[in-house]
């Protein structure tokens, strides 16, 4: 069977002729963008002229996916797409047609003629093959380019992934997101190994789990002690990290994970030098470090970003920033939210108090003083009102000012680090993350809040809002706004129970099981060779 896919005028005799448009000459009619309605190993040729630019790049990889599965081993793919280098070129003088080229014809078939996607020879190359096609030929022809595949038998790709916790500072939600993912991978049969440092927090967190543990942490970026302790080691921790890696790399390692900056800046020459494929991630905004001694680190940053294969970023918030700040190109950009473990914990029946409530480290850019402020203005509005603080920081003791002087100690509750956050969390009547934090990351903790089904009042700082979305109250991280939203919430029954309605079903999407998928698929694409 011989397929022509997207046939429009150009009937063939011999083929079975495939188009959406029920106007013109065809064999059957169906959207080219689903499964197609044909037996899978069917189809010894298909032929797809002119149809890829008329799909997204989302659309045009199923179709692709979708011709694969039709062909039978051995079936070959012959496709057509525009040549855009060429046809600017060509037409450059003569823009009315220039732009007809590459924009698609809509005069006669109106949407359908429109063109959605442009490939160059490289970007069609790789298309071809993460659909599982070994590529036979690609040339020009004209304003075209042609490219001829078959299908093979798509090869297993078994992932060996190194994370490293070198730049871990304690235990945060980079730090609980970090060891979600490197299980959720090895559910699916990944290895997965972590870098951490020895008698540190994040250490003990991996307890279990395989580690390859250095003796001292290493932070450029911390400050100027933490500037001179880098290069006073550099060259004892450059030669760990080679004979750790080549460790790793005999052990079948192939990819490393990397967060912290440090990480970045040592350990991506080294790992790509050895072929093991580097993917960076980036949690939060980075201008800020990248400005730190002279914009010290903006050089080293652009000159080892060239070693990665891959950048992962949590939200639009990060992306921009990365982008424009790093210059690496958005081709090697994915977003890909967090996630959690989504697990059921029951809420408990409200108590004597009206129990406001906020989980993260304890530090100046989190908010917590605003919050406290705003307790103070919802003292005389909120009968039994109790603040409680989870967490641990350097900024305990300023916050702990704040109260006495605001003579608020019976009324805020300092309760630490806890071992169990879900059980205190489900105590709470509403949840509140207030950062101002210009290097937020994401906020896990909103998840967190969002999965037990407490009210959430968050900041419209960073990539917050693109976590809570329409599943909590988002202000500007002020006491007077923060208590508006807890007071609305207190005095709105109906409210808060949308709210918490609307955040469960939010959640969903961030189950860290989905995440890893989306993590695996894009790091086994970087695989594909390319030619």
């Amino acid at each position: 069977m011989k397929l022509n896919l997207g046939s429009g005028t150009n009937y063939k005799k011999g083929f079975i002729n495939v188009d959406f448009d029920n106007e013109v000459k065809a064999d059957k009619y169906f959207d080219l963008r689903k499964r197609f309605p044909i037996k899978t190993n069917s189809a010894e040729y298909i032929l797809a002229q002119d149809v890829l630019e008329h799909f997204t790049k989302e659309d045009a990889e199923k179709f692709l996916d979708e011709c694969w599965r039709v062909l039978h081993l051995g079936g070959k793919l012959k496709v057509r797409v525009p040549n855009i280098n060429k046809i600017a070129e060509q037409f450059s003088s003569d823009p009315p047609v220039m732009m007809k080229f590459i924009y698609g014809d809509t005069s006669k078939s109106g949407e359908l003629g429109a063109h959605k996607f442009g490939y160059t020879k490289e970007m069609l190359i790789e298309a071809l093959a993460k659909a599982g096609f070994v590529i036979k030929r690609v040339y020009f022809e004209t304003t075209n380019i042609i490219g001829e595949s078959k299908k093979v038998k798509k090869k297993k790709i078994d992932l060996n992934i190194l994370i490293s916790g070198l730049d871990s500072g304690g235990i945060g939600g980079a730090e609980v997101f970090l060891v979600d993912l490197g299980d959720a991978l090895k559910r699916d049969k990944n290895k997965v190994s972590y870098l951490s440092v020895m008698n540190k927090d994040f250490n003990h967190f991996l307890k279990g789990r395989n580690t390859y543990d250095s003796s001292r942490r290493m932070d450029f970026v911390g400050g100027y002690k933490g500037l001179f302790k880098f290069f006073m080691y550099f060259h004892e921790h450059i030669n760990w990290t080679y004979k750790t890696l080549l460790t790793f790399k005999r052990n079948g390692g192939n990819v490393v994970i990397l967060p912290g900056f440090t990480d970045k800046i040592v350990i991506s020459p080294i790992a790509a030098q050895l072929g093991i494929k580097v993917i960076w991630i980036e949690f939060g905004p980075i201008s800020e470090l990248l400005k730190r001694f002279f914009y010290l680190p903006q050089i080293i940053y652009r000159i080892v970003s060239k070693y990665t294969d891959l950048v992962i970023v949590p939200s639009e918030n990060t992306k921009r920033n990365l982008i424009r700040e790093s210059r690496i190109s958005e081709s090697r950009v994915r977003k890909i939210f967090c996630g959690i473990q989504l697990v059921k914990v029951p809420k408990k029946t409200s108590g004597k108090k009206f129990v406001i409530g906020v989980v993260s480290r304890l530090q100046k850019e989190k908010g917590q003083d605003e919050l406290i402020k705003a307790t103070k203005l919802l003292i005389n509005k909120i009968p039994n009102i109790e603040l409680r603080i989870i967490g641990d920081g350097d900024y305990k003791e300023e916050l702990k000012e704040i109260v006495k002087k605001l003579n608020l100690k019976n009324d805020v509750k300092f309760k630490g680090f806890v071992k169990n956050k879900y059980k205190e969390i489900s105590e709470f009547d509403v949840f509140v993350f207030p950062t101002r934090w210009k290097m937020e990351g994401f906020g896990l903790v909103a998840l967190e809040a969002m999965m037990v089904g407490i009210p959430l009042v968050a900041s419209n700082s960073g990539p917050v809002p693109e976590v809570v979305g329409n599943a909590g109250l988002v202000v500007e991280p002020n006491a007077r706004e923060l208590s508006n939203a807890i007071l609305k919430i207190y005095k709105n029954k109906n409210l808060a129970n949308d709210l918490i309605k609307k955040a469960k079903n939010r959640v969903k999407n961030f189950d860290i099981n989905n995440i890893a998928s989306q993590y695996e698929k894009e790091i086994k694409e970087i695989f594909i060779s390319k030619i």
